[in-house]
């Protein structure tokens, strides 16, 4: 048995991605390339700041935190942090330094993209589907086997 926790975009330029976590993970949301979840786009995507906020997984848990966002960091349509208005980035401290615990079933939402949190603590261990991208321990996205294999964890 082991944990696993699933993060599928719903809205915005990633809408249809999930990304599986199934070990403990340090994940940066934002438009960066150096973010392990980047959310790329248009001029519409501007409300993302480069590095947004951290999902902090550790299998069956995940946090996040803000990151000094200029827009905010929202969880089941409530603010969890954001820098003040003219504040620049490097002077911000994030309002809430532990984060917030994410359940199963809330919606996170980071400018036009929102996400769904499915954790999964007694899936069996199994590779997930094709089409589905899991972030490894060492932190690289790789494209789901496949092998055809469709256990209800996995969908």
């Amino acid at each position: 048995m082991s944990a696993r926790i699933t993060v599928t975009a719903t809205g915005g330029p990633c809408k249809g991605r999930e990304f599986v976590f199934t070990s403990r993970t340090l994940c940066t949301v934002g438009r960066s390339d150096n973010c392990l979840l980047r959310i790329q786009g248009g001029a519409s995507n501007l409300t993302v700041s480069r590095r947004h906020c951290l999902l902090d997984v550790d299998p069956p848990t995940v946090w996040v935190r803000d990151l000094g966002s200029l827009n905010g960091t929202f969880v089941n349509d409530r603010n969890i942090g954001q820098r003040e208005k003219g504040t620049p980035p490097w002077e911000a401290v994030p309002a809430d330094l532990d984060g917030v615990e994410l359940h199963d079933g809330d919606r996170l939402v980071v400018g036009s993209s929102e996400f769904l949190i499915d954790i999964q603590s007694s899936a069996p261990e199994c590779e997930p589907d094709a089409g589905v991208e899991s972030l490894d321990a060492d932190k690289t996205v790789r494209a789901g086997a496949s092998s055809g294999h469709s256990c209800a964890a996995c969908r």
